[in-house]
């Protein structure tokens, strides 16, 4: 059963120099855990990260790529996106069996906890050019939007 389509949304208010990016992302997330075979958090971990990497893609030119790799020292260890400014998304998750831990009774689990707090977050841009951009930080938090957003 399928939901409402996928949607991705840009604006610009030029008076206030501001940008705006929305995503709806369910669907493209939902077909990525089916082939892969994913649940739990391991799902939610490439649906974060492909999200993140489309809303980062909508900020490219032409046939540019912007690929998000998260290595962590959590169970999971890591997740890869790659997409483009055209919607056209990829992922994986290094350990696709990888849970989070069982936490105390009304603590709620962080995506953090599978990923682990410690690692570093890469962003590569690749111009369609020889050379690739590429930035990296320390891990802040594990929550994958968190981190992409710092």
């Amino acid at each position: 059963m399928s939901g409402a389509p996928d949607v991705l949304v840009r604006a610009i208010v030029e008076a206030d120099d501001l940008r705006i990016i929305t995503a709806v992302t369910t669907e493209v997330v939902r077909e990525a855990a089916r082939r892969h075979e994913i649940n739990g958090s391991a799902a939610a971990a490439i649906g974060r990260a492909i999200t993140s990497g489309l809303l980062l893609a909508t900020m490219t030119k032409g046939e540019e790529r912007v690929t998000l790799q998260l290595v962590g020292d959590g169970p999971l260890r890591g997740v890869t996106a790659d997409a483009n400014a055209a919607g056209d998304v990829r992922a994986y998750v290094s350990r696709p069996d990888a849970h989070l831990p069982p936490v105390e009774p009304n603590v709620r689990p962080r995506l953090g906890d599978v990923l682990g707090k410690k690692g570093i977050l890469t962003i590569v841009r690749d111009l369609g050019m020889r050379e690739l951009y590429q930035g990296q930080v320390e891990l802040v938090s594990g929550e994958i939007d968190e981190d992409v957003a710092r």
